[in-house]
């Protein structure tokens, strides 16, 4: 049985379908054995995953991932027949040649712009709630459809887990990247093989007398940078753009070349074209892995199923060792004493407080304080808050402005009630069960709730 807490997209699929299908939870002996090594949610649930799968519960990952291959076969397929055409119909037969500026344009400005703006829509979808791009949808349905998962429940229920949802959008990414470079190597492939069997011309025309010659001159130099020291044949010079103007009236077929041309346009699409592609598949890889280590298993289903199926304070998130730095914030001012609850966070937390604020540090008009109580709590931010007191639109608001600043801190709920001397004692059953029920309602929010025991502390 695994015994880590490692995790791909394929575990998660099948963890999901499981889930989904499970009726009851382990019995006293598996869940002894789970727990066998502490309450790490990751390797807990790993463990309960493998015990399904030896116990041959196959799950749909596997299958959902060899059709993510087809799709992304398919499409590679499409765009190298894209990227050929292209490049084919920029041949002007009557001349004999391509038109080097309509080529820059179509071929590389083109995807330049498509990655501009994909750009700009992963900045806005970052603040938004990492949202699907179209395409990376469009791949994703037809994955599903393909593998017969089209309407799958565990779809549903990964796109709940903000991590996971994060390394599947990354994953699709990475499949549309895979189209990119597909559609250079159509390109590539057709300019080669014009150069090797039509013995094509290069050109460029323009309406203005100096303008368009000023601006190639400056787009050839500034994309040639990279291999001007490597093949300074494939830099056109001025000779070369004087020579391969089409002057207006001009008739006639092209001669074959100049090959500063040729190898100026293949070192482009190679550059250019795939170099950046390559690039974005290697980001896409990481940030997959990335989101695959957070994933913290604190959607809605996570949660109650480890409070059902655990029932203990082991639904409380604890790490293994202390961690430094954390930001204690004191909502609606009850007046918890640092030193009375120092230790109690140490010891029952696992984390070092190293700051105590009211709740308004996170306010816009305490930025200041906030940048500077952050910039020492560099794991947790601890949110204080009295059981009895609970308002929903308050605390939701306060976690909508902690989940600004998080960036990969843990955010606790640590809930008890207002003892004399600034102790804070155990919340009430009926507060107990009404905190967990809004906790269990935040879709998406991994926060970790857990609540003051015992006496006064």
């Amino acid at each position: 049985m695994e015994r880590n807490g490692r995790w791909n997209l394929v575990d998660l699929i099948d963890f999901e379908q499981a889930m989904g299908s499970s009726s009851a939870g382990p019995g006293e002996e598996e869940k002894r054995a789970l727990l066998a090594d502490g309450p790490d949610r990751r390797v807990v649930w790993r463990r309960w995953l493998e015990s399904r799968r030896e116990a041959g519960s196959r799950g749909p990952g596997r299958k959902f991932f060899g059709a993510l291959r087809g799709v992304t076969f398919g499409l590679a397929v499409v765009m190298a027949l894209v990227g050929g055409s292209t490049v084919l119909g920029l041949w002007e037969r009557d001349r004999g040649g391509i038109n080097v500026g309509l080529f820059l344009a179509l071929v590389l400005g083109t995807q330049w712009l498509v990655l501009l703006g994909a750009l700009l829509a992963w900045i806005f979808h970052r603040r938004a709630g990492e949202a699907f791009s179209q395409i990376q949808g469009w791949v994703g349905a037809l994955a599903r459809r393909f593998s017969g998962e089209r309407e799958a429940e565990w779809w549903y229920r990964l796109m709940e887990e903000g991590a996971a949802r994060k390394a599947l959008l990354w994953r699709l990414a990475r499949a549309v990247q895979t189209a990119g470079v597909a559609f250079n190597l159509g390109a590539l492939a057709a300019l080669a093989g014009l150069i090797l069997f039509r013995n094509i011309g290069f050109f460029w025309e323009t309406t203005t007398e100096s303008t368009m010659r000023a601006v190639l001159w400056q787009v050839t130099h500034i994309l040639s940078a990279p291999w001007q020291v490597l093949d300074p044949i494939a830099v056109p010079g001025s000779m070369t753009l004087d020579a391969t103007r089409w002057e207006p009236g001009e008739v006639g077929k092209l001669a074959p070349g100049p090959p500063e041309w040729w190898r100026f346009l293949l070192w482009s699409l190679v550059v250019w074209g795939m170099g950046p592609r390559w690039i974005l598949r290697a980001v896409c890889r990481w940030q997959e892995g990335r989101a695959l280590k957070a994933v913290a298993f604190q959607s809605k289903h996570h949660r109650a199923a480890w409070r059902e199926w655990f029932a203990t304070d082991q639904r409380e998130e604890i790490r293994n060792r202390p961690t430094d730095g954390a930001l204690v914030i004191d909502v609606g001012g009850a007046g918890f004493s640092k030193e009375r609850l120092r230790p109690l966070l140490l010891q029952k937390l696992r984390v070092n407080p190293v700051a105590w604020e009211r709740t308004g540090v996170l306010d816009a008009d305490s930025e200041a304080a906030a940048r500077e109580a952050l910039a020492r709590a560099e794991a947790a931010i601890v949110l204080l808050v009295e059981g009895w007191a609970l308002s929903p639109r308050q605390i939701e608001a306060l976690l909508t402005r902690v989940g600004v600043v998080k960036e990969g801190r843990r955010v606790i709920l640590f809930v008890g009630n207002a003892a004399p001397e600034g102790a804070i004692r155990a919340p009430e059953a009926d507060e107990r069960r009404t905190w967990e029920g809004f906790v269990d309602g935040l879709k998406g929010s991994e926060v970790e709730l857990v609540f003051a025991e015992g006496g006064a502390a």
